[in-house]
C-alpha cells in the first residue's frame, strides 16, 4: 500500500490479523525492527555487554528450550559475560533472514529464521573449522521506546542441531564448550 503525503511516499506492509483487521507497519519502522535484530546477533557475535544490552527493555523475558527462561538484564549481562569468555575457543555468527514482522508504530511482534554457525579455534586442526551448530527461528515482542525499538521478549526455537543433541552430556560439542548455555542461540 501506498499514501502520498504532501511530498513524502509512506509505505506500508498491511496484513491482515487472525481477526480480520489490518495492521499496518512502515517500511522505516520495518527497517529499525530488522535492524535491531541483526544488532542482537552482532552483539552476541563480536559485541560488548552495553551492545547487548543496548537491544533490550529493562526486563527482558527471554524464552529458550535450550538455557531456559529467564527474566532480566541480569540474564542478558550473564549472556554477554559468558560469550565474551568463550571468543578464544569459538567465534560464533548469527545469520537471519525471512523477517515477517506485524503490528503498529508503537509494538510489533516478529518471527525471523537463524542459523548459528560456529567456528573452532581451539582444535587439533591446522586450520580453525567452522560448522552450523543451530538452526531455528526467533519468536519476539518489541516495543519502541523513546524511538527506538527494543525487544521485550525473545523467543528461541531450535528447530534441530545437524548432527548431535548439544544438551546431551554425549555429545562432542556439549563436552568441548562446557555445556548447553555456553553455546546457545
Amino acid at each position: 500500500m501506498r499514501l502520498l503525503t504532501n511530498r513524502c511516499v509512506i509505505l506500508y506492509d498491511c496484513r491482515t490479523t487472525q481477526e480480520g483487521s489490518l495492521t499496518k507497519v512502515a517500511v522505516e519502522d520495518r527497517l529499525e525492527i530488522q535492524d535491531l535484530l541483526y544488532r542482537y546477533a552482532y552483539a552476541l557475535d563480536v559485541g560488548d555487554e552495553d551492545d547487548l544490552l543496548a537491544v533490550f527493555v529493562d526486563e527482558p523475558v527471554l524464552e529458550s528450550a535450550v538455557t531456559g527462561n529467564k527474566v532480566g538484564l541480569d540474564h542478558v549481562r550473564a549472556i554477554s559475560l559468558r560469550a565474551r569468555e568463550k571468543r578464544h575457543i569459538y567465534r560464533l555468527r548469527h545469520m537471519i533472514s525471512n523477517f515477517q514482522i506485524t503490528g503498529d508504530a508503537d509494538q510489533a511482534s516478529v518471527t525471523a529464521y537463524f542459523a548459528e554457525f560456529i567456528t573452532w579455534i581451539e582444535s587439533s586442526r591446522p586450520y580453525p573449522s567452522t560448522e552450523l551448530q543451530f538452526v531455528g527461528h526467533y519468536d519476539c515482542d518489541v516495543v519502541k521506546i523513546g524511538g527506538e525499538w527494543r525487544i521485550a521478549r525473545r523467543a528461541v526455537h531450535v528447530d534441530c542441531e545437524p548432527d548431535a543433541d548439544v544438551t546431551s552430556p554425549t555429545s562432542f560439542r556439549f563436552e568441548k564448550a562446557g555445556g548447553p548455555s555456553d553455546i546457545a542461540p
